[in-house]
């Protein structure tokens, strides 16, 4: 495949939800070329037509294959095969207080280098464009079943990632994305956060949501792009009006996983609820990094 052209997924959405990704946030995307030559980057994405199921309602986190989870509180806690066509996932909280189902994917490259805390080897990149863009609904927006988060992940998730009662990301999480907090639960707002540093909201109020609507959001870390444009953001196939620049990737409040500025790499959903439970689908989702320099070629001390 040339340079430049993106594929889209097709066939398994018809008359469904759909598989395309945005076109232009994906222009040059090219995984036929990081499949020959996994130097150029990596990428990953799931369409959930084969999904992983943790049945479990349990505090210990759960494996299976590239997929990491999280199921607690009450009866009812699954992440399973969700009623869509063309293939989806459905996080389902519990009917107790304060129930969480979490998932994440990418847990051979969940780090970016081996310099944050976690367990593993991972592959080092220099500094590397980041893409991300995912598609979900929420089973209802009512106060009692709003928090929840979107987005990349920089550490492995456990129980607790967000707060009781408020929904809210605790200050040890490390990510970007969107949240949807339990006082405001038809509201997304764009988050990101270094572990132990103030949340950072450069979008407040970018979408209202309703109750079992799709939607996607997407994101492009470009390492390339203009110093006022280092991050860009999507939703619904839109690029918006606010960026981060490169005064705000270069802050001790950004997500890094090397000093020389590369995001985190894991595709990480987290739903929790305040008072019954609630469900989080998601109908697919694409993740890849694509380094200036590739593995190989970087320089030696």
């Amino acid at each position: 495949m040339a340079h430049g052209v993106q594929p889209t997924l097709v066939g398994s959405g018809l008359g469904g939800i759909g598989r395309g990704f945005t076109p232009e946030l994906w222009d040059g995307f090219d995984p036929q070329a990081m499949d020959r030559d996994p130097g150029l980057g990596f990428y990953e994405q799931d369409d959930f037509m084969c999904p992983p199921t943790f049945p479990v309602a349990t505090t210990t986190a759960l494996v299976s294959g590239k997929y990491r989870a999280v199921t607690t509180t009450g009866t009812g806690g699954t992440i399973a095969d969700g009623a869509a066509q063309g293939g989806a996932l459905d996080l389902t909280c519990g009917a107790t207080a304060d129930s969480e189902a979490y998932l994440q994917s990418g847990l051979s490259h969940i780090l970016a280098s081996a310099d944050e805390p976690g367990t593993g080897t991972y592959p080092f990149h220099h500094v590397a464009r980041v893409r991300f863009e995912a598609r979900f609904r929420t089973s209802s927006v009512a106060v009692s079943t709003g928090g929840m988060f979107i987005g990349l992940g920089g550490q492995l998730i456990a129980s607790g990632q967000l707060a009781n009662t408020s929904g809210a990301l605790v200050s040890t999480f490390h990510g970007i994305g969107i949240q949807v907090l339990q006082a405001a639960s038809s509201t997304v707002n764009v988050v990101y956060q270094e572990s132990g540093s103030v949340l950072q909201t450069p979008i407040a109020a970018l979408a209202t949501i309703a109750a079992n609507t799709w939607y996607t959001f997407g994101m492009d870390f470009n390492p390339w792009a203009k110093s006022n444009e280092r991050v860009t953001f999507w939703w619904g196939g839109t690029k918006q009006s606010t960026f981060l620049t490169n005064a705000n990737v270069i802050a001790s409040t950004f997500p890094i996983s090397t000093a020389s500025v590369q995001i985190p790499m894991g595709a990480t959903f987290l739903k929790k609820i305040f008072a019954t439970g609630g469900t989080l689908t998601l109908g697919g989702y694409r993740v890849a990094s694509e380094p200036m320099i590739a593995r190989g070629n970087e320089a030696c001390a």
